[in-house]
């Protein structure tokens, strides 16, 4: 399951959203894997030290519901496994509005794009006067 190729690079990716639906996914999974997207946070209490708020499927099955507890500097997981495997994109959120969904990313482990997440949240608090 590879990585759409626009995703493959470190770098800001602007995603298309749809009436709080986010429609693209970098993964290009393959038919018949099992496909999501989620919010994740550092939670020791929990099973590999992660929380995870998995977002919904649109109910018209195009795109799925950006989860409203998702915030700037948040990481968000795509993860997709399939009978050849699985995979995971991680990346952190820098902008949401109406019609799109920007993230850095991607990232080969969660803690990496939390990291980086974290610190462009305090970046960005430090420039406003």
């Amino acid at each position: 399951m590879p990585t759409h190729p626009d995703f493959a690079t470190l770098d800001r990716h602007v995603l298309r959203v749809a009436h709080g639906s986010l429609l693209d996914n970098p993964l290009d999974a393959d038919p018949g894997s099992n496909v999501w997207i989620a919010t994740i946070w550092p939670d020791r209490q929990q099973p590999g030290g992660w929380g995870r708020l998995i977002w919904d499927r649109h109910p018209s099955g195009r795109g799925w519901t950006i989860h409203p507890l998702t915030h700037l500097g948040d990481v968000i997981e795509f993860g997709a496994d399939g009978a050849t495997g699985f995979d995971r994109w991680y990346g952190f959120t820098i902008d949401a509005a109406p019609t799109s969904f920007s993230l850095v990313g991607p990232y080969a482990m969660p803690g990496e794009a939390c990291d980086d997440g974290v610190r462009s949240v305090r970046t960005a608090a430090e420039l406003v006067p």
